[in-house]
């Protein structure tokens, strides 16, 4: 069951780790070895095309990771970088965060509003 309401702000033109601790519906650890993800922003929950902006996924380890804190706890880290954010509008997006275990099985772990705050200073 993903954590629905994640209220995401970022400043535009920022560095910016987001980091999604995972577990189950029943608050148990869910061990992510070999697992993938995606994350992605877009202009809502309906979006498609053009109107997806950013899209991050673990096929590329500079854009999404999944680490085990040595508990059994496995956070998924989303490196946003200032050009995924510089060339936007502030405002109210949508975020949605997926991933797929070692079996194949998809969840949804993180979905909702992706505030982007005006900045005045930009790289």
């Amino acid at each position: 069951m993903p954590a629905v309401g994640q209220s995401l702000p970022q400043w535009m033109g920022d560095t910016h780790i987001i980091a999604i601790p995972i577990k189950d519906g029943g608050g148990n650890n869910v061990d992510l070895t070999g697992a993938s993800g995606d994350w992605w922003m877009a202009k809502s929950a309906a979006a498609t095309g053009t109107d997806v902006y950013i899209k991050k996924s673990s096929s590329d380890p500079t854009q999404i990771q999944f680490t085990d804190d040595g508990t059994g706890l496995w956070t998924m880290s989303i490196k946003l970088l200032p050009e995924d954010s510089s060339g936007l509008k502030a405002g109210t997006y949508y975020h949605e965060a997926r991933v797929t275990d070692s079996a194949g099985n998809i969840g949804r772990v993180s979905l909702g509003p992706f505030v982007l705050n005006q900045s005045v200073i930009l790289p």
